[in-house]
C-alpha cells in the first residue's frame, strides 16, 4: 500500500473513532506497521494493569482520603455558616477544619516517609513546605488521589503516568501518532526532493555559463 493510500486509511479510522464508531483490532493491524500495532497491544496491557492498580488502592491512601473528606465536610459547613452571616459559628468550624486538614497532611507525610512509592497515588508534590505552592489547608489545596473525581484534581489531563484511557481513546492516540509520523516523513521526503531539484537546476545553470 502506498503512503498516500495509507494516510487516507488512517485518517478515515481517526474520523470513525472521533464519531464514536467501533474500529476492530484487525483494521488497526491492517493499517498500522508491525511496530505500531505491537505498541498498541503493549499499551492495552498497561491500561489493564493501571485499572488493577487503581482497584487495589493502598489502605494508607484510603485512610488519608477519609481524613480529607472529614476536613472538607467541616470546611463546607463553615463556609455555609459564613454565607448566612453567622460569623462566630463559621470561625469555630473553620478552625476545626484547619485542625483536621493538618491532621490529614501529617498522616500523608508519615505514609510517604514510610513508603515513597505512594507519591504516585497523588496529583501533586506532597511535600508540605513553604516553597510548595500547590498545597494549602483547604479543599482546593490539599493533595488529591489521582483517580479522584474532584474538580481540583491536578492530575486531570497531564498525569500521564497513571492515565486511564478507554479502548477508543487508546486506539485514537495510537492511530493519530501513526498518521502524524507518516505525514511528517512524507513531508520531509517532499522537501528533500524539492531541494534536490533546486540543486540540479543550479548546477545546470553553472554548466551553461561561459567562463
Amino acid at each position: 500500500m502506498s503512503d498516500a493510500k495509507r494516510l487516507k486509511a488512517l485518517l478515515s479510522i481517526i474520523e470513525k473513532i472521533q464519531a464514536g464508531k467501533h474500529v476492530q483490532n484487525r483494521t488497526l493491524q491492517t493499517h498500522l506497521t508491525l511496530e505500531e500495532y505491537e505498541e498498541y497491544l503493549n499499551e492495552r496491557k498497561q491500561q489493564k494493569s493501571l485499572r488493577v492498580d487503581i482497584k487495589d488502592k493502598p489502605v494508607e491512601v484510603v485512610e488519608y482520603e477519609s481524613l480529607l473528606r472529614s476536613a472538607t465536610l467541616i470546611y463546607n459547613r463553615a463556609d455555609a455558616y459564613s454565607c448566612r452571616g453567622k460569623a462566630n459559628s463559621a470561625k469555630k468550624l473553620f478552625d476545626k477544619a484547619d485542625t483536621l486538614f493538618e491532621r490529614a497532611m501529617e498522616h500523608l507525610e508519615e505514609i510517604i516517609a514510610a513508603d515513597y512509592s505512594l507519591t504516585t497515588w497523588f496529583d501533586r508534590n506532597t511535600e508540605w513546605t513553604a516553597d510548595n505552592n500547590d498545597i494549602w489547608l483547604d479543599p482546593v489545596g490539599m493533595p488529591k488521589c489521582v483517580n479522584s473525581r474532584s474538580l481540583d484534581n491536578l492530575s486531570s489531563g497531564h498525569f500521564l503516568k497513571n492515565e486511564i484511557l478507554t479502548i477508543a481513546e487508546l486506539k485514537l492516540r495510537v492511530v493519530q501518532c501513526a498518521y502524524d509520523s507518516l505525514n511528517a516523513d512524507k513531508t520531509a521526503d517532499k522537501n528533500d526532493t524539492q531541494k534536490s531539484k533546486l540543486l540540479m537546476d543550479f548546477l545546470n545553470t553553472l554548466d551553461n555559463e561561459d567562463f
